[in-house]
């Protein structure tokens, strides 16, 4: 299972990450971008996380708040473990 859209690749069973480092070149000259996709609360809401995340360098818990200040959300619970792995992958590189 997978879609394609200016670059982005979504495949079942990726890291969450996957698809935002293929079309971060694009998104650093874009001030604003809209995510979407059927109901926008987990698969979409997930990706924005991410790339809070990874790009804003913001904790799991700042992120879900700075988007839930705009639109609620829902992340799945497999969505959920990637993204807290990912928090933990990201602090023990700061730490380190």
């Amino acid at each position: 299972m997978s879609s394609s859209w200016r670059g982005f690749s979504t495949q079942a069973r990726q890291p969450v990450t996957t698809p935002m480092r293929s079309g971060q070149a694009s998104i650093s000259e874009i001030r604003k971008i809209l995510v979407h996709c059927a109901v926008g609360v987990s698969r979409s809401a997930t990706l924005v996380l991410a790339y809070l995340m990874l790009y804003h360098h913001l904790t799991l818990v700042e992120a879900i708040k700075k988007v839930k200040d705009h639109r609620g959300i829902i992340p799945n619970r497999g969505f959920l473990r990637q993204l807290l792995a990912l928090d933990r992958r990201l602090r023990q590189g700061l730490e380190a």
